[in-house]
């Protein structure tokens, strides 16, 4: 679903009382026309469809210019300075502004390219935010309404908030849908625009709906800009007729991101926003969502704020409380259509001043005492939401109906993510998350996830995390989950048992950190939390009984991984490399890992284990630094069997990089349904078995100790006492059958006569 823009009218206006001091900057080779070729310092990227890129040298806007083809679906993208960042010095431009980016589009005429053309959709753009060469997050794709018919030469102008913290940018040419697109003059005014300090037109008193942005897509409502019969003035508003339709948005800012530092609203703090809406049929008023942003990314909403018909329906102005999250920089004010409606908006604005009220502190509305306020939902239709009011641990709770398809959750916070410093945590720590269950009906149990976020941007999860759930009694449950140490925020998330009727109460985080395990999680008993799965479309499932018992755990959870076809694997610790150091190992030792298998009754094989070598914290495998074992099925096969993986660490891989860290990862059966239980490390440093078989004094006052065969390498070490460190027993000898003699002369001579000696390996 694309939404689109108009042009910046309103900047357009402002950008004329700015006289002639704006200076338009171009990006690396901007108008093509590079001594080096149209195509210098411009890089394709494209997939999932059919592109062709021309770099004509005439006929642009003036001379060469740029045309992407495509003829079907997909993406296909043209990257300036050769997909590097650019600096924001070098473009004379500051963080914390917001400047007019632009660029000349039209629909390639058959004379350019040479055959038919598209002209389906324009091309667009996209800007990404970088600090230090990492990836911030980006504008997203933005596309503007096609000007008259697009076969002209037009400029299409974007208005972008550069985030502070922002030290370089990537400028990226969108493509056009089923579509033949020219660009020139990629450029970027270098006078920052004054800043936004209110909802753009949000009395539409600019006609035909200026700045903002809509959905008319086949199927969604029909969007009108009456000129007369507005709220107050009987002016200009906007109307959206979804009596016919099941959807319909109009976004502010042309759905672009309007900063919060310019609206005058802090992070952290509530304001009142309000719009005017008017019924005019149907029986549905519209209401309104905030789309929050981080360096140009959206992390979270307010979900969707639909109030009680005020009066008759007749203009009134209706305001709702929203908290802009502490990581926030950047908001959308999306105008929510009245479903089976028509309804008119007009007047949108915010209180600049804040609403007194509490800060986060915890999960909001975790006992569900206030029914579902601060939960959002996701997952209807397969899954139904309640929230009784009895029936609870104890009170109300929150209840989700899975229909045996599709998927369920409730989203804390509204949807919101919670900063991490309001709930007491820090990253690179584990915690106990608290979540107490209920089985109404159905086999499934309930879940948990907790998502993890850093400046907006989701870094990874939890995975879902099987809670025990019993029918007809209330459990308690406690998950350890280890946060990121890069996170500065988090969503949890309540998982639905698939078709079953889970209850769900008392959400809570306990803020003591508590000792996590370096790699989370071997047993499965928290389903298939901290484990991230990869295949060719083959599946996995975390069951929560008829697991391995072999180890003495309970018969509880396994991993299952069905593949009768392909390939499929299992990755440890979500997919991140697991240092070395962690588990006490070092380049060049040997270390064993067990692992319990069963064969579901698919195929002769069982599964293997790999893993990868890594060097250094970004990794950066080279090809075939990795180890990977296939044992032979032990009899029976179709019982849990315990299967032992000796492994060595290579001391270097690739040109030398020192390894330092490693993947682990089970290996389904090809084909096969395989089962996986209780993955256990031991290290090289665990002792080894050594037995004496006799030791003594013989005729010359010499000590012996006879070591049974079958272990080598061992040396035997002495001390006077065993306060007394353990050395080198001086002048011992072996008689090559395990018959080690200590001299008498260099026994201790202690009065009682007794010496301590210790059998170990040399190493």
């Amino acid at each position: 679903m694309k939404t689109k823009t108009k042009n910046q009218v309103v900047g357009l206006l402002v950008g004329a009382t700015m006289g002639a001091y704006a200076v338009p900057v171009l990006v690396p080779n901007g108008d093509f026309e590079d001594a080096g070729g149209p195509a210098t310092s411009w890089q394709e990227n494209f997939g999932g469809g059919t592109f062709t890129y021309l770099y004509p040298e005439t006929e642009g806007n003036a001379d060469g210019h740029v045309v992407i083809d495509n003829i079907d679906s997909g993406y296909g993208l043209l990257i300036a300075n050769n997909n590097t960042p650019i600096s924001l010095a070098g473009l004379g431009i500051t963080a914390g502004d917001t400047y007019r980016f632009s660029q000349d589009m039209r629909f390639t005429p058959e004379s350019v390219f040479g055959s038919s053309v598209g002209t389906t959709d324009m091309g667009g753009l996209k800007v990404e935010f970088y600090a230090g060469g990492e990836l911030l997050g980006s504008t997203g794709d933005l596309f503007p309404e096609v000007i008259g018919f697009g076969d002209t030469w037009e400029s299409y102008d974007f208005d972008i908030h550069i985030p502070n913290g922002v030290d370089g940018i990537k400028v990226i040419l969108l493509w056009g849908l089923q579509s033949t697109v020219s660009f020139d003059n990629v450029r970027i005014e270098s006078d920052a625009l004054p800043p936004v300090t209110g909802i753009p037109n949000g009395d539409f008193s600019i006609p035909d709906g200026d700045s903002w942005g809509l959905n008319d897509d086949d199927g969604f409502a029909v969007i009108e800009y009456p000129a007369t019969g507005g709220s107050g003035d009987d002016g200009g508003y906007g109307l959206i007729d979804a009596t016919s339709a099941f959807f319909g948005v109009l976004i502010s800012q042309s759905d672009q991101v309007l900063p919060v530092a310019g609206l005058g609203l802090e992070p952290g703090k509530t304001y009142h926003f309000h719009q005017d809406m008017k019924l005019f049929s149907g029986a549905n008023i519209g209401g309104l969502k905030v789309e929050f942003y981080s360096f140009g990314t959206q992390h979270s909403t307010t979900g969707n704020l639909c109030p009680e018909l005020i009066g008759g329906g007749d203009w009134n102005t209706y305001t709702f409380p929203v908290r802009i999250p502490p990581n926030a920089d950047g908001i959308k004010v999306v105008a929510l259509y009245g479903e089976e409606s028509s309804v008119g908006y007009d007047n949108f604005n915010i209180d600049p001043v804040a609403v007194s009220d509490s800060p986060v502190t915890g999960i909001p509305n975790g006992d569900f005492s206030e029914g579902g306020k601060n939960w959002a939902t996701a997952g209807e239709p397969d899954t139904v939401f309640a929230y009784p009011d009895t029936g609870g641990n104890p009170g109300g709770c929150a209840e989700m109906t899975n229909s045996g398809f599709g998927f369920g959750v409730l989203v804390a916070n509204a949807e919101s993510s919670i900063p991490l410093e309001s709930l007491g945590l820090t990253g690179g720590n584990a915690y106990t998350f608290k979540m107490d269950t209920y089985r109404v009906a159905g086999t499934d149990v309930g879940k948990l996830k907790v998502e993890f976020y850093r400046r907006g941007i989701a870094q990874g999860n939890s995975g879902d995390i099987a809670a025990t759930t019993e029918t007809g009694v209330w459990t308690s449950n406690d998950f350890q989950v280890s946060i990121p140490s890069d996170a500065d925020a988090i969503r949890v998330v309540p998982v639905a048992g698939i078709d079953s009727v889970i209850r769900y109460d008392n959400l809570a985080v306990d803020p003591t950190p508590i000792e996590a395990p370096v790699i989370p999680n071997l047993d499965f008993e928290q389903g298939g939390a901290g484990w991230a799965f990869f295949s060719s479309g083959n599946t996995v499932t975390y069951p929560t009984t008829g697991g391995s018992d072999l180890k003495g755990s309970p018969d509880g959870g396994y991993a299952s991984i069905d593949s009768p076809s392909g390939w499929a694997v299992l990755v440890a610790s979500s997919g991140a490399i697991i240092a070395l150091d962690d588990l006490g190992l070092s380049a060049g030792d040997d270390f064993t890992v067990e692992m319990d298998m069963k064969n579901f009754g698919v195929g002769a094989a069982v599964g293997s284990l790999k893993l990868e070598w890594y060097s250094g914290t970004s990794g950066g495998q080279p090809t075939g630094d990795e180890q990977a074992i296939s044992p032979e099925p032990i009899e029976p096969a179709d019982e849990w069997q315990t299967y032992t993986f000796n492994f060595s660490i290579p001391n270097t891989i690739g040109a030398g990089g020192v390894v330092d860290g490693f993947k682990l990862v089970p290996i389904a059966a090809i084909p096969g349904v395989i089962g996986y239980d209780n993955i256990e490390f031991l290290s090289s440093n665990e002792p080894v078995s050594i037995t004496i078989a006799a030791s003594g004094f013989d005729a010359s006052g010499n000590f012996f100790i006879d070591v049974l065969e079958g272990v080598s390498g061992l040396q035997v070490t002495t001390s006077p006492d065993l306060a007394s460190e353990f050395v080198s027993a001086t002048g011992v000898t072996n008689d090559g059958a395990n018959r080690f003699t200590i001299p008498a002369a260099n026994l201790d001579s202690n009065t009682d006569g007794a010496d301590f000696f210790r059998v170990e390996e040399s190493s």
